[in-house]
This record gives C-alpha cells, structure tokens and sequence, in this order.
C-alpha cells in the first residue's frame, strides 16, 4: 500500500505499470486506479476478477489505452459468468484500444460473454497468448494438432464472439507455443 501515499505530482507521471502482486483484488486494484488516473497502460497478472469487477475497478483510467492482463482458467470461472449480470451495471471502458490477454484455457468459450463489445467498445487490436492443450467443448488438441482444420475451427469460436461485438476492431492476433498468427477478419 506504500504506492498509495507517493507524492500526487510524482503519481501524475506514471504512465505505465506492472502488477504481479498474487494474487490481485477487486478493493486494492480499484485504490491503485483511483490514484494513479494518468495510467496509459496497465498490465495485471495473476488476476482474480470476473471481467465486470475488472471494469469496475478499471473505471477511474480515463487515459487507459493498453490493457492486459493474465488469467487461469483452469482455477477461475469464465467470462460468460458474467452473463446475467445486466449490461447498464457494467462499465464501459472505451478507452482501451489493445487487449492483451495471457490465458491458460480448458474450453473456447472461457473468454466468451455476451458483454465483451459493451466494455470494450473501442478495442482495435486483441491479443491472446494462450496455452490450449485440449478444448474440454469441441475434443480439439491443441498441442498434438491432431486435425488442423478442427483445431481451426476451434480457434475461429474463441475469436468470434470478439469478432462481433466489438466493432471497431481491426486485428487480432493469437500466440501459442512461440507461433504467432494473424487472423484475417474475414475468416472469423
């Protein structure tokens, strides 16, 4: 809590951060942010928020154009819990044009929900690192690819609810095991 009592000139140049602090809550990241508004860029690992708790707490960096963040969803519930929570009780967080998200995935819907164009109505470029041995929902294997064209499909669901709802956006990118690959909209 010590960053929390720096001086408030020296607090209004901080631009970028780094949390790695585990493991991070909703009541101590929603402090840091209401302290250190100038923050442009913001990367949390070891989150465990629900994504409207996320944007909640989020919500003071008017300025926050780069976001990422990392979740396990092999110990956290996925996005779509967040489902029935209605639309006007989560915040937007228009600012943030990149999303970068580093996920351990048991199924490709864990990063879906039905608010993901509500919160990030700007969003231009998403990134996803991920490491997808096995999707528990459509049998693919990842690791082994044992049928690229399902393991393709498989991907194409975990993207396309991004797709979607998020309408300004314009690249996406997935990393696993050291391979990058651009999607190309018009695939998903």
């Amino acid at each position: 809590m010590q960053f929390l009592s720096i001086n408030h000139r020296l607090v209004s140049r901080f631009r970028q951060l780094f949390i790695m602090k585990p493991p991070v809550d909703s009541e101590y990241l929603f402090k840091f942010c209401s302290v250190y508004t100038s923050l442009t860029s913001i990367k949390i690992f070891n989150i465990a928020l629900t994504l409207s708790q996320l944007a909640a707490t989020l919500v003071p960096l008017h300025s926050l154009v780069h976001l990422g963040f990392a979740i396990k969803f092999f110990r956290k519930a996925p996005f779509f819990k967040d489902d029935l929570v209605p639309a006007n009780k989560i915040p937007q967080l228009p600012s943030i044009k990149v999303l970068t998200l580093n996920v351990s995935l048991k199924s490709h819907t864990d990063l879906h929900s039905r608010h993901l164009g509500h919160i990030f109505s700007g969003l231009q470029v998403l990134q996803i690192n991920h490491d997808f041995f096995h999707c528990i929902t459509c049998k693919c294997d990842h690791y082994r690819k044992t049928s690229k064209v399902k393991c393709k499909e498989c991907m194409v669901e975990l993207l396309s609810p991004w797709k979607q709802q998020c309408l300004q956006l314009k690249f996406i990118y997935t990393e696993s095991y050291r391979k990058m690959i651009e999607w190309n909209m018009n695939d998903l």
